[in-house]
């Protein structure tokens, strides 16, 4: 199973429909990844937002995919779309028949611009921007992609709301640990803690996040804290320490 991120249009109206043609794209792909002859592609109709994934898992999506191509009618995927919290989207597509591996690591310019222009005309929802498109990942990936982004929304969304409640006189002295569980390719947690230093240390910190899982292949190890950074400098934040927590066998 297989994933392609795909960028929305900035203006997006409710009810999201977000449809294409599962015939076609499965041709599309077929033509763009330059599968072998005898490769079959299953591909979801529906492509789904980063928030939309964040209640799906992978055993959903197989138990949907392997009924695709049935001729009876079969129950869609999600129940409704959620909007974006990234305005990106998700095409599902299961590969059957490939070689190993079955996924480019690369595309050409033309071979993103091929493909789409070939979505958009079947969803107008989609922005005509292939610079920001990249080769399809496995759907793990993409899944914990899309589920480390709303997460982290919600993080930041739980932290500034507790500080917008601190009274100003232990706002004025609060500071904001960031912990992270760090290591190249691994899902590590992320977690927060609004600390004031005048408390005694039995009392511990003023507030403790939950944890939220971030895969770190490609990103650099202070991107967790990035969105959450921004977030308390905006309320009026600016005193942060950060936390990098390596384990023996990291």
């Amino acid at each position: 199973m297989a994933a392609l991120e795909l960028p929305l249009q900035a203006n997006l109206t409710a009810p999201l429909k977000l449809k294409i043609d599962p015939i076609a794209t499965a041709d599309l792909l077929h033509k763009s990844l330059q599968l072998p002859a005898g490769t079959v592609v299953r591909v979801e109709s529906r492509l789904l937002t980063d928030a939309t994934l964040e209640m799906l898992n992978l055993q959903m999506f197989h138990d949907h995919l392997v009924t695709v191509t049935d001729s009876r009618r079969v129950q869609s995927v999600a129940a409704r779309l959620l909007p974006p919290v990234e305005n990106t989207a998700f095409l599902l597509f299961e590969l059957i028949g490939a070689p190993d591996p079955g996924l480019p690591d690369t595309w050409e310019d033309g071979q993103r611009r091929e493909i789409l222009e070939g979505l958009v005309k079947q969803c107008p929802e989609l922005a005509c921007a292939p610079d920001t498109i990249e080769a399809p990942v496995y759907a793990a990936y993409a899944m914990f992609d899309a589920q480390n982004a709303v997460r982290l929304h919600h993080l930041a969304d739980e932290t500034a709301a507790v500080w917008r409640e601190l009274d100003p006189l232990v706002r004025s002295r609060t500071i904001v640990h960031l912990h992270t569980q760090c290591g190249n390719g691994v899902y590590m947690p992320v977690w927060t803690d609004l600390f004031d230093p005048e408390l005694p240390e039995e009392h511990g910190p003023v507030w403790t996040s939950p944890d939220v899982w971030v895969f770190t292949a490609d990103l650099p190890i202070e991107w967790p804290g990035e969105m959450l950074t921004n977030r308390l400098l905006a309320e009026g934040c600016t005193r942060f320490e950060n936390h990098i927590v390596e384990t023996p066998d990291n």
